[in-house]
């Protein structure tokens, strides 16, 4: 017999007799006093739990996969949530895997007839069981299994035909943590000051600390990293940032040329290259005072007559004075005159008169001993 509702049977029934309630598909039989389902057990309704992977990180000892699970299970049936992570194509399977459950997000609504749960899990996988370095490559994808929630074998022996499960999967490198928030210099690196955040290009005025026209001695032999050897090249051989910053210095034809100079800030003209490294003594450089000579310059002059010639010289006194004498050469074709050569006495304290030669004179080097160096300005690339 078949009625719309359970509500409608005949009250009491007869015993005997199956009754169908249409509105639900159900099959009942009057036991005397009430009516009993005797409907076959068919599937139980119930909602395939569902998982996501929230990130991918590390720490010295494990891989954390992180991830949220939601299911609805018959209010005896949850036992908890039982997981599988494979990497790969290769499909490697995480060894010895723990589960840590987040205390602060753990959700149980129970309705009349289910339990409703949400939860947030770390599953660890220690490094040491899983070696592999896909474990840690950004383009290999893995895939988080939450088993069956059904029993506490994991669902296994599950009353549920198809047993529950579910699955989510992305790449390691899609799943890592983004910084929430770039802050220049602070974790976004900044060039000469300026961010790398935004559009358009970074200008880059120069390398390291160093700022257009600084200059440097180097043992490198040619141009680097923006810096120009001083070598007094032409400006327009430069590239084009390079006579632009050239010029700003004031260099307008040739950079300067360093060639045996030393640096001086001697308040001339920047970058200009004056003076020599050799000098020339003049008549008006020598000292101005007359050179007299002192009674310890006691000396004679010696005398001997016109036409005449002598030899044999030796000394006699003659008077207060000591005389140079010589002996007349008796093969000389001249006669007369004494064959004494006359000695002037001792004077002492008297004047000299220097003639200076008047040739032109020899630059002296004055060069200082030095270190063999280059020397660059800072031009830019």
């Amino acid at each position: 017999m078949e009625y719309p509702t359970l509500s409608g049977f005949p009250n009491p029934g007869e015993s005997g007799k199956i009754y169908v309630a249409s509105g639900s598909n159900k099959l009942y039989r009057w036991s005397g006093t009430t009516y009993i389902e005797v409907s076959p057990m068919g599937y139980v309704p119930t909602l395939y739990p569902k998982v996501k992977i929230l990130d991918y990180t590390q720490d010295a000892t494990n891989y954390i996969l992180r991830v949220s699970s939601t299911q609805s299970a018959p209010v005896n049936g949850y036992i908890g949530p039982f997981f599988e992570v494979v990497i790969h194509s290769a499909s490697l399977k995480a060894q010895n895997i723990s589960i840590v459950e987040d205390s602060v997000n753990q959700f149980t609504y129970s309705s009349t007839a289910y339990q409703n749960l949400g939860r947030v899990t770390s599953i660890l996988i220690p490094k040491a069981s899983n070696t592999s370095p896909a474990w840690n490559n950004d383009i290999v994808g893995i895939m988080v299994i939450l088993l069956g929630v059904d029993s506490a074998d994991g669902g296994a022996s599950s009353p549920f035909n198809p047993r529950r499960l579910a699955v989510d999967m992305d790449l390691i490198g899609n799943i890592k943590p983004k910084q929430s928030q770039l802050v220049s210099g602070v974790n976004i690196k900044t060039v000469n000051g300026q961010s790398l955040i935004g559009s358009g290009d970074v200008t880059v005025g120069s390398t390291g600390s160093s700022t257009v026209g600084d200059i440097k001695s180097s043992l490198v032999t040619s141009d680097h990293s923006g810096w120009v050897k001083l070598d007094g090249r032409l400006i327009s051989s430069l590239t084009s940032s390079q006579q632009t910053a050239a010029n700003t210095l004031g260099f307008t034809v040739n950079i300067p040329d360093a060639t045996n100079s030393v640096l001086m800030q001697n308040g001339g003209t920047l970058g200009g290259v004056t003076g020599s490294n050799t000098k020339t003594i003049a008549v008006e450089n020598l000292p101005t005072d007359a050179i007299t000579t002192s009674n310890e310059g006691d000396h004679f002059h010696e005398t001997g007559e016109e036409g005449r010639y002598y030899d044999n010289p030796d000394f006699k006194t003659i008077g207060d004075s000591l005389v140079r004498h010589y002996t007349l050469n008796q093969n000389s074709n001249v006669s007369g005159g004494s064959t004494d050569a006359v000695k002037t006495s001792a004077n002492g304290s008297h004047s000299h008169t220097i003639q200076l030669n008047n040739a032109s004179q020899a630059g002296l080097d004055v060069t200082p001993k030095s270190l063999s160096v280059n020397m660059f300005i800072y031009l830019g690339l």
